[in-house]
């Protein structure tokens, strides 16, 4: 590449030609994205945003796709051949362009959004004699003016062993993929301890060249062969999302959540351009009601993120639960692991298929007293056709209660909770026959084998109880004779009445 000024990219004054070679550029003031102006005359070209690297004929191939997180846009160089502009929109932490013939000019931040300027630590303040050990501390300040104290711990080795004889040391040569000074990690862990937390989380580009891993949130640890096995998962309460960090190379991880402290450990690890997370909001509908199923991706379109993004989604998607309203929380960050915010909303499942409902059959008994007879039964039962859900069914009476002579009719109503409505009834018929006293009845008093007593009456009668001789007496339901009383320390009084 060379700095030539022929106007080939479409600008005034200098401009860069590439023959066959890519230029990467790293810079903390692409957050929001860039544009630049560019000329292209034959050949390939490459395109990477975020480690995301792509190659096409023509730059226009590269209109509308989405790379490394980032929205891509080309206008002009129609056919691979003239002037043209590239527009990157998105959290930009480098970008990669290259080609055969071909030029670039007028590099411009924001991408058309609003630049952002983050809150990094890039290690610049740190002695380049510096080395720490196990024990060892040092404060860090961060390009807004806060503090971190970094904090030499044991490293964990694959096998479980802990040593505590590895060191950091203080290097500039670009191996964790950034510039200016770095820490180079071999055999310890670095933690990063904050005055008070990193409220939304971190991302840190490092590079990793050989032996496994160690990364700790919130005092929880996880020993790994390489950063990408924790990629979309959990730990100490935060998200985890890796680009790169395959075991060898350069990679950006993100670690997504409230930060009291975490470290990061390495055998042959470099690290670099350690970043607060902006806090991001995130707009979900205050209630979902959708038929029985699965809880879905609907949740995530409510939230407005588009088609790049992470989710954690508790309870998980694709989970399938009873009718009923869950509470769902829904975490969403978007490719390059910004928080874009967490949110609980409720979610309403409804079984909307019709409602079955079973009475018990008619009902005939004798009457009691004079007013009529306490009458009792079970049921009735409801439930939904589709997925046999009880259904709360109300009468117009109760067991138990009493039911005057005559006919009466026993009415039951069935509503689901998505409104589908049943209903059943049947008949509770009381009658006095004539009742024949005899002469001189008798109750007989038989024990029951130590279990309480039988008692035995001429028919017609119907058993009277009471706590005391002067009442008040009850009917005793369901009384025919011969009946068992079971026996209880409680007095009781029985008598028959005709």
């Amino acid at each position: 590449a060379a700095v030539v000024n022929g106007g080939q990219a479409g600008h005034i004054g200098n401009e860069v030609r590439f023959a066959n070679i890519n230029l990467t550029f790293v810079s903390s003031a692409l957050t929001s994205g860039f544009s630049l102006s560019f000329g292209e005359y034959g050949g390939s070209v490459n395109l990477g945003v975020n480690n995301d690297l792509q190659t096409a004929a023509n730059m226009e191939d590269f209109n509308g796709k989405t790379i490394g997180g980032a929205q891509v846009a080309v206008t002009g160089a129609t056919g691979g051949q003239g002037t043209g502009t590239l527009t990157v929109t998105g959290t930009i932490r480098r970008f990669t362009i290259g080609g055969q013939e071909f030029f670039i000019d007028h590099i411009c931040h924001g991408g058309g959004g609003t630049v952002e300027v983050p809150d990094c630590y890039e290690f610049e303040d740190q002695d380049a004699k510096l080395v720490l050990r196990v024990g060892d501390t040092t404060p860090a300040t961060s390009s807004t003016g806060n503090s971190v104290t970094v904090l030499g711990a044991p490293f964990t080795w694959p096998n479980g062993q802990v040593t505590q004889e590895g060191s950091a040391a203080i290097r500039t040569n670009g191996q964790a993929g950034h510039t200016g000074t770095e820490f180079a990690v071999n055999n310890i862990l670095l933690k990063f301890i904050p005055t008070e937390s990193f409220p939304n989380g971190v991302s840190i580009l490092f590079g990793e060249y050989g032996g496994n891993v160690n990364l700790e949130v919130n005092g929880e640890l996880a020993n790994v062969s390489n950063f990408s096995e924790l990629s979309g998962t959990s730990l100490g309460g935060a998200h985890i999302l890796v680009t790169g960090g395959t075991g060898q190379g350069l990679g950006e991880l993100h670690i997504i959540g409230e930060l009291k402290e975490f470290g990061i450990g390495g055998q042959e690890l470099f690290i670099d351009h350690l970043c607060l997370l902006p806090a991001r909001a995130v707009t979900v509908v205050d209630r979902i009601t959708t038929n029985l199923g699965s809880l879905t991706r609907s949740l995530v379109k409510q939230a407005g993120v588009g088609q790049n993004y992470f989710v954690k989604q508790d309870p998980p998607a694709g989970l399938m639960v009873s009718a009923g309203s869950y509470d769902v929380s829904v975490s969403v960050v978007d490719l390059q692991g910004n928080s874009i915010g967490t949110c609980v909303t409720q979610v309403k499942i409804v079984d909307d298929s019709p409602v079955k409902i079973v009475c018990p059959p008619n009902i005939t008994v004798n009457c009691q007293r004079p007013e009529g007879a306490l009458v009792f039964w079970e049921g009735p039962v409801a439930y939904t056709e589709r997925c046999q859900m009880p259904v709360e069914v109300r009468c117009n009476y109760e067991p138990g209660e009493l039911f005057p002579l005559g006919n009466t009719t026993v009415t039951c109503v069935a509503k689901s909770p998505s409104g589908e409505v049943a209903t059943c009834s049947f008949l509770v018929t009381v009658v006095c026959e004539d009742v024949v006293v005899p002469d001189n009845p008798t109750v007989s008093i038989n024990l029951s084998d130590g279990t309480g007593i039988t008692l035995d009456w001429p028919a017609g009668g119907h058993l009277e109880a009471a706590d005391s001789p002067l009442g008040p007496w009850e009917i005793v339901p369901e009384a025919r004779p011969p009946f068992n009383i079971s026996t209880t320390r409680k007095q009781a009084f029985y008598r028959i009445r005709y």
